[in-house]
């Protein structure tokens, strides 16, 4: 930060009328004193998302996450499962906090939450800030992994593989991952196909084709997401039994 404040002033130095290093440590203290702000608020936000989780399991709530790239229609697909008119817009960045809402699997109600989209190489200083709203996904019970299906074969697997190594890397459960092959209607059924195929879904991977738009598949997508609400019930009472038989 320093290097950079002395370069935009040109290489001014301290004197008479003149800016130069003093002035270069005045803002360097600036910045360092707003990342130990930003930081504090970044511990605090954390702490308040970790009552709210601790809070819905208290409650018997079942969560669900949306994750994906930026525009591949995270938002819409929120909307359309919630009621909710939640902003939409292709800009990056549109979603950057967490927003929770209530809907209904299997007539039982389970609450959403939209994080905020992926980008490619994402700059270093903001990884703090999108770890903070990421975490959501390592404590959820389902984890909608939306894609846009209309991209041209090579953004796609571009995209989706940055989006499935982001999620094994902050520690997200494969197994919790339902892939949401979103905007079929700008694709006929072969093409479709042919995108599970070249994506290598068919491989131990759940998937959907839905369309967010006309509401195509929102019922096979709801039962996909109820299938895995069972088995993480099947596997708690595994885990439980297995623990009750080494006591």
């Amino acid at each position: 930060a320093k290097e950079k404040v002395k370069l935009a002033k040109g290489g001014e130095q301290p004197g008479f009328m003149g800016l130069g290093t003093f002035e270069v440590d005045v803002y360097y203290n600036e910045i360092k004193r707003r990342m130990i702000t930003i930081k504090s608020k970044l511990v605090k936000i954390g702490q308040q998302r970790e009552l709210h989780r601790l809070g819905r399991k208290r409650l018997g709530f079942k969560t669900i996450s949306l994750a994906g790239y930026t525009s591949a229609g995270k938002t819409t697909l929120f909307n359309l499962l919630t009621g909710e008119q939640k902003e939409q817009n292709d800009e990056l960045f549109t979603t950057l906090t967490t927003t929770v809402r209530r809907m209904k699997i299997n007539h039982e109600a389970a609450l959403i939450s939209d994080t905020v989209g992926f980008i490619s190489k994402i700059p270093a200083y903001m990884i703090g800030a999108f770890n903070s709203t990421l975490e959501e996904l390592l404590y959820t019970d389902a984890i909608l992994v939306v894609i846009d299906a209309s991209d041209h074969l090579n953004e796609l697997q571009k995209k989706f593989k940055s989006c499935y190594r982001t999620l094994i890397e902050i520690g997200a459960e494969p197994t919790k991952m339902i892939f949401v092959l979103n905007k079929s209607e700008l694709l006929t059924d072969d093409e479709i196909l042919d995108r599970v195929d070249y994506l290598m879904l068919k491989e131990n991977k759940k998937w959907v084709s839905i369309s967010a738009v006309t509401g195509k598949n929102i019922d096979k997508l709801e039962k996909a997401i109820g299938k895995i609400f069972q088995n993480n019930i099947s596997q708690n009472n595994e885990d439980v039994s297995v623990k009750a038989y080494g006591n």
